[in-house]
């Protein structure tokens, strides 16, 4: 990533050294666990349009779902790259990130995701009680003849 100007670039060399320009995305994620990172600036529509917080939480959320990756480890270290240089993200908006705000927004996608299942759960058994009062019961009347030669 650099600036010429009045204009800041983003670009990706591959390991066989192919040289990508990722400006009209606005992101792009280096190392072993990139593709996992990749993924939640796209599931999240990211432009580069965003604000600094939205664009800060949602990096860390990246980096956080990249540890998934074998080999990625667990420190953060995060700074804010801009026209007029490169500085540590602010430590205490970063300590609110770690520590307080990502963590909250955890377990509320959890609590999301059990009450979703729970949900589709509900709508399942409905499903089941709707096909088995649809589905003929078998006939439990039995005959005999008793015949006398």
């Amino acid at each position: 990533m650099g600036c010429d100007g009045d204009r800041c670039h983003i670009y990706y060399i591959s390991s066989r050294g192919l040289i990508t320009c990722y400006d009209d995305i606005g992101f792009a994620s280096i190392g072993i666990g990139n593709v996992h990172a990749n993924y939640q600036f796209m599931q999240h529509a990211y432009v580069n349009k965003w604000g600094y917080l939205a664009a800060s939480m949602l990096v860390y959320s990246a980096k956080k779902r990249a540890e998934i990756a074998p080999g990625v480890g667990k420190k953060t270290v995060m700074h804010f790259i801009s026209r007029d240089g490169v500085a540590l993200l602010h430590q205490g908006l970063f300590e609110a990130l770690q520590k307080k705000v990502f963590p909250k927004y955890e377990r509320s996608v959890r609590k999301l995701e059990e009450r979703a299942l729970k949900e589709l759960n509900a709508e399942y058994m409905k499903f089941v009680e709707v096909a088995a009062a649809n589905t003929p019961q078998p006939s439990n009347a039995t005959t005999s003849s008793n015949s006398q030669t």
